[in-house]
């Protein structure tokens, strides 16, 4: 209240504000109890005087029946009645948060104000504290009890409005890393400040969690995950650490770190995610980056790692003075993707030990995230021409996309060259773009086209309903048909099986699907056996862009095979995490071959 800016003199100005609540126009009954509770016993005097007054009870009266004297009956009697002139009292009950580095150094100030309808909020008072002073008190905590409030204008106190509250300091305990321990003694042995032992090119990682994971198990059960985290540079690689495994889960749980990570001219962190194998070569089941800008902004959020791979949950921290600074939790809502076309190669060199380049039949393989994406058709000759695309492939955070030309032979292929494009590279584009697949290798012409502020992922609502006129494949019987949504070959749920029924009916309760990148939700109906998956009845896919505008009618199995019956929704996320319907148009009654 001394006139300087409070901003110029603290480092760092947190602000909060309650809720705006209206005046009390009538005291309840608990209203009152919760506002008398906060008052000091000549307050509660007054408001007895004030009652008394209202009734015109005489001064001598009040004296004896209050035990006072008169002076103190008078004095009291003038605020009673300055309080009683349209004062109205005003109840939040709502507790602010603050963490504080060194509370000794804090000082709080709060600051009551008033608004009229369509008037800009004016300052009723304010009072100062130094949250220094709950050190000294028992348990760190004091009620302040109806303290006089600060004028806005500086003229003094303000003899009416007043304020109540209640603080209390809570120690928080913190494990610190001990490389920071060892530089705060050395720091302190030297007589620096606790900035100075700090390191400015250090980060706190955390590797938490993945979700919906590939699974490539094939002997039963499900992956065995880890994570690996790498510091690059463009021509230099350093393992930093890697997780435990969590055996048999597609939703891995690891709650690795906090891990100390120091930045020299390093540009990125890579998390490679693989499957833990003991009688072959652990499989990558997906990777993604993370750039030095993002990890000194801070981050806390689910990364992609590729097309189809699941996400990975990680929090990356700049440290100051010695400690994490928080960071808010981000939902990962946009991704940014990428439409390829390929064109042709040019000049393309032999590698076979018989033949020339008149004998080549080559085709592309695209790679991304350690998964292969797409392949092309087989050409022949030295300068093919695909014209191949558009393929729409989702970036997340993979750092490359690879494309490898091969040479089709008569066993295996064989390798003529490689062109890898940055995520940078990606996200700016190009046209008709001539890449180089090494020296005298030939070159690959390109189109690359971003595609930014798309939902990383859209909800499906999927009810299966029914089927009818389905292939018969049991000799003794009928066939016993159940269903299977699949994405991208990975299963996402079965119905119940429906014994003997060539027309069966599910009505399966509606299953929320997860559709990233992938081209088309695809249905599958089997025959139960009694061992194995059973008989294939037929298939049908539904294609990317119908699942998004909603659909329902039937799905023709194939020829003979009948026809499915299911219900698509497209759903949208609030902000409360809660999916509903996406409104748009819905598509009825519409066949897989129309």
């Amino acid at each position: 209240n001394d006139g300087v800016n409070i901003a110029e003199r603290v480092e760092k100005v947190t602000m909060k504000e309650t809720k705006k609540r209206p005046a009390l126009a009538v005291v309840t009954p608990a209203h009152q109890l919760r506002i008398s509770s906060f008052m000091k016993d000549d307050e509660r005097l007054k408001e007895k005087i004030g009652q008394m007054a209202q009734f015109k009870v005489p001064v001598d009266t009040m004296a004896d029946v209050l035990d006072i004297d008169h002076a103190k009956v008078r004095m009291l009697m003038k605020d009673a009645t300055l309080d009683m002139t349209g004062r109205r009292d005003v109840v939040w009950d709502e507790a602010f948060t603050f963490y504080l580095w060194q509370p000794s150094e804090t000082r709080l100030r709060l600051e009551v104000f008033k608004e009229e309808p369509k008037q800009k909020p004016v300052s009723v008072g304010n009072i100062c504290f130094q949250a220094g002073a709950l050190l000294h008190q028992e348990d760190f905590s004091e009620t302040v009890k109806r303290l006089p409030l600060f004028a806005a204008s500086g003229s003094g106190m303000d003899p009416f409005a007043r304020i109540s509250l209640h603080c209390q300091l809570w120690p928080i305990v913190t494990k610190v890393p001990p490389r920071l321990e060892e530089k705060r003694r050395d720091a302190a042995a030297l007589g620096l400040s606790q900035m100075a032992a700090d390191d400015k090119n250090i980060t706190a990682l955390w590797v938490l969690s993945a979700r919906d994971l590939r699974n490539v198990d094939f002997l039963g059960g499900k992956s065995d995950p880890y994570c690996i985290c790498t510091i690059e540079t463009r021509d230099k690689t350093q393992k930093l650490f890697q997780t435990k495994v969590v055996d048999d889960s597609a939703y891995p749980i690891w709650d690795h770190g906090p891990e100390e990570v120091t930045w020299a001219k390093e540009k990125l962190l890579r998390f490679q995610v693989y499957d833990k194998d003991f009688l072959k070569k652990d499989d990558k089941l997906g990777e993604c980056t993370v750039s030095r800008e993002e990890c000194f902004q801070g981050l806390y959020t689910e990364l992609s790692l590729g097309d189809g791979n699941g996400w990975l949950k990680i929090k990356v921290a700049r440290i100051e003075r010695g400690m994490p600074v928080e960071v808010a939790w981000s939902q990962p809502t946009v991704s940014p993707s990428l439409k390829l076309w390929i064109h042709s190669a040019q000049d393309l060199k032999c590698k076979r030990m018989v033949g020339n380049e008149a004998g080549l039949h080559p085709y592309i393989i695209c790679m991304m995230a350690g998964q292969k994406m797409f392949r092309t058709q087989c050409l022949a000759g030295s300068n093919p021409t695909w014209e191949h695309g558009p393929e729409i492939l989702d970036l997340g955070h993979s750092a490359q996309l690879l494309l490898e030309v091969r040479d089709k032979d008569v066993v295996g292929a064989h390798k003529l060259g490689t062109v890898c494009v940055s995520r940078e590279e990606c996200l700016e584009g190009m046209r008709k773009e001539s890449k180089s697949l090494g020296r005298g290798r030939g070159t690959l012409t390109l189109t690359m086209v971003p595609v930014h502020g798309e939902q990383a992922f859209v909800k499906l609502q999927i009810t299966v309903l029914s089927a009818k006129d389905l292939r018969n494949t049991d000799l003794m019987s009928e066939s016993d048909p159940y269903v299977v949504c699949k994405l991208n070959t990975k299963e996402k749920f079965r119905t119940e099986v429906i014994w003997n029924n060539q027309n069966p009916v599910w009505n399966h309760k509606p299953e929320v699907v997860e559709m990233h990148r992938e081209r088309e939700l695809k249905f599958e109906v089997y025959d139960k056996d009694t061992f194995g998956k059973g008989d294939k009845l037929g298939a049908a896919g539904v294609d990317r862009q119908v699942c998004l505008h909603g659909f329902e009618g039937h799905l023709d199995l194939g020829r003979g095979n009948g026809s499915l019956h299911v219900r698509i929704e497209a759903l949208k996320v609030e902000n409360d995490g809660v999916p509903t319907p996406a409104t748009g148009p819905q598509v009825i009654d519409t066949t897989a071959s129309e």
